[in-house]
């Protein structure tokens, strides 16, 4: 399939406005064109919210966050729950179908470290469709956070960044993300990412 891929930036989830807009426009566009939709989104507003609340520090390098390991829990739950879960709820409200995903859901994505300089950040490459294609053939729209996980090690969690291949199929350019390493091998990480693709809508 060819899915047309809406990247998000974590700015328009502080706007009911324009989450009104983009869904009323979404729900436009299924009713005039075939071709279906994927969303993957960010949430860097969520998250620094989040942090500034809690009184932790954000650091970035080369624009790119630095996530150490005791705050990648809080990112994670930052995009892979607040943010993605009001993408639903605004899904929902327009009677869209919708699935939450991260990236590692179906194996989509695989991600690889970047720079570990930048802590639990690292490489989004494309991993197996059959998810997100199941999901469209059924007229689904896959919600993606960018949150993934490392395909060598189970107990690896990985926050994803611009730069790479990702989720949504393989179908276009995806990002970075990062990771953090687990202390119990038998707990199962996710990881953020978030995707730059060719064929997106961005918002920042």
């Amino acid at each position: 399939m060819n899915p047309l891929i809406i990247k998000l930036g974590g700015v328009l989830l502080d706007s009911e406005e324009a989450l009104e807009r983009l869904f009323s426009a979404l729900v436009n566009y299924r009713e005039s064109h075939q071709r279906p939709l994927v969303i993957v989104h960010g949430g860097g507003c969520v998250v620094d919210e989040l942090m500034k609340g809690l009184n932790l520090p954000v650091k970035k390098k080369n624009g790119l966050r630095v996530t150490p390991a005791d705050q990648i829990d809080i990112i994670t739950g930052a995009l892979a729950g607040t943010a993605n879960k009001t993408l639903l709820a605004w899904a929902k409200k327009h009677q869209i179908a919708a699935v939450g995903l991260f990236l590692g859901d179906g194996d989509s994505v695989k991600v690889t470290q970047l720079d570990e300089e930048l802590g639990h950040v690292g490489l989004a490459q494309p991993g197996s469709p059959k998810l997100i294609n199941s999901l469209l053939e059924n007229g689904y729209l896959p919600v993606v956070s960018s949150i993934g996980r490392n395909r060598r090690r189970a107990t690896d969690e990985r926050q994803c960044r611009p730069g790479g291949n990702g989720a949504g199929g393989n179908a276009g350019r995806g990002s970075d993300f990062a990771l953090r390493r687990q202390r119990h091998s038998r707990r199962q990480r996710a990881t953020h990412c978030r995707n730059d693709r060719r064929e997106s809508r961005t918002t920042d």
